[in-house]
């Protein structure tokens, strides 16, 4: 039986935000939610794999990181615009994993062009 999925909130009150964290220690491709809680008004997020190469996916399979997922190379941040839609729909969570426990992730969330 696997344990519940972590979550990270990313701040609702100030953009840009800013989240740090390691993901799971011991279960390779784990996911890990992000939730964008400012996400009316956020329009770009920035994901940074420190120490291994990770992967970025909008939907799981159980707590796993689905198969349709980015591999993002160590080292490189990656942006992703998150602006609405052609019918105002928004992304409000998307997930993180790696291939390597314990592997530090930065995020950023803001508006910007």
């Amino acid at each position: 039986r696997s344990m519940a999925m972590t979550e990270v909130n990313l701040s609702d009150n100030t953009l840009p935000s800013i989240a740090r964290f390691t993901l799971d220690g011991s279960t390779a491709n784990k996911a890990h939610q992000i939730n964008l809680r400012a996400a009316d008004s956020a329009t770009k997020v920035t994901v940074r794999f420190d120490d291994a190469d990770g992967k970025i996916a909008f939907e799981t399979s159980g707590d796993s990181i689905h198969a349709n997922h980015i591999v993002i190379t160590k080292d490189s941040p990656t942006e992703i615009s998150i602006a609405p839609g052609p019918h105002g729909n928004r992304v409000s969570k998307f997930y993180v994993a790696s291939a390597t426990t314990g592997t530090a992730v930065s995020i950023v969330c803001e508006c910007g062009p």
